[in-house]
């Protein structure tokens, strides 16, 4: 998996979990908690939980979410 892959799998996961939230503005500080979220309270060898720990840079993830 490449790093734009995983930022790929990484802007859907953050952009639910923003919608869950209730939150309009996602920073590097959502980021950061929801890419910790997924590191540790996802399944091993999934697809979400490896992406979180190749861990791409957060402009990577934001060119994602607008791309998709």
């Amino acid at each position: 998996m490449t790093k734009t892959e995983a930022a790929e799998i990484l802007a859907n996961f953050i952009t639910v979990r923003a919608r869950k939230r209730g939150l309009r503005l996602i920073d590097a500080t959502v980021i950061a908690e929801c890419i910790s979220e997924a590191r540790y309270q996802t399944l091993e060898g999934s697809l979400l939980h490896t992406a979180a720990w190749l861990r791409p840079a957060d402009r990577t993830i934001r060119a994602a979410a607008k791309r998709s």
